[in-house]
């Protein structure tokens, strides 16, 4: 069941953006299409797909209409076998939401917010909490800040080899996320022209075996792997 879990946190990082795996033999695998009226239900019917019937002891709720924190949580939802289930803050769309959601509770669940306020606001994470869950919040700053202190929720062991991605456009995270996260990889988010100090600074602390760059240098610009070739010994270029 957590390979199970995990490929709904898998297949949720990709909803958004609409597409799944590609340069893949349609011999190679066998084929089930899970779908809704839009992503809200796309992301309900993904999870009890493949949840069946048991009742999760974790749920990631991550915003809707917008890319950076959805995928974000998907190492995090590699940890805690959780399943991503999107919010769009609009009662009328999230009435099926929070119908399933009070569907899976069970008294010892946890939801995971991951986003601040202004994207998942209080008055849903309230009616997350009128169902009876324990609610946490993982928020920083920014997008950045909030990737990093998700990451940081993960125990990422020292020697784990890092990914940085553009912050800026989905196209190249998601490449990388749907990837690295099952391999237990953190994936950090860069602005094209800067990487925070902070999220440097926790690489750092991790030690990494290697770093990876995603993506080519009008996304994730030269003086980015600069600043991380000056300060972590190896790193490796990829241009995808």
């Amino acid at each position: 069941m957590k390979k199970n879990k995990f490929m709904v946190s898998l297949l949720l990082t990709t909803i958004i953006a609409g597409g799944m795996f590609s340069n893949v033999k349609a011999a190679d695998v066998s084929q089930q299409r899970i779908f809704g009226e839009d992503r809200y239900q796309t992301s309900i019917n993904a999870s009890k797909t493949f949840l069946g019937d048991e009742k999760p002891k974790n749920i990631i709720v991550t915003y809707g209409e917008n890319y950076p924190d959805a995928l974000s949580a998907g190492l995090l939802a590699k940890k805690l076998n959780a399943p991503i289930i999107l919010i769009s803050n609009i009662d009328s769309q999230d009435k099926g939401t929070y119908d399933y959601l009070k569907s899976i509770y069970s008294s010892d669940a946890k939801v995971t917010i991951i986003g601040g306020t202004g994207v998942v606001s209080p008055v849903t994470e309230s009616k997350i909490k009128d169902i009876g869950y324990n609610v946490d919040r993982i928020q920083g700053t920014d997008r950045y800040a909030t990737n990093r202190k998700v990451i940081q929720n993960c125990a990422v062991a020292e020697g784990t080899l890092v990914v940085i991605t553009s912050g800026e456009g989905f196209a190249d995270a998601l490449s990388a996320n749907n990837i690295v996260s099952k391999l237990g990889y953190p994936v950090f988010m860069t602005a094209k022209d800067s990487i925070d100090q902070q999220s440097v600074e926790y690489i750092k602390e991790l030690k990494p075996s290697k770093i990876i760059v995603v993506g080519g240098p009008g996304v994730v610009a030269n003086n980015v792997v600069q600043t991380l070739s000056d300060q972590i010994t190896t790193i490796k270029k990829i241009n995808l």
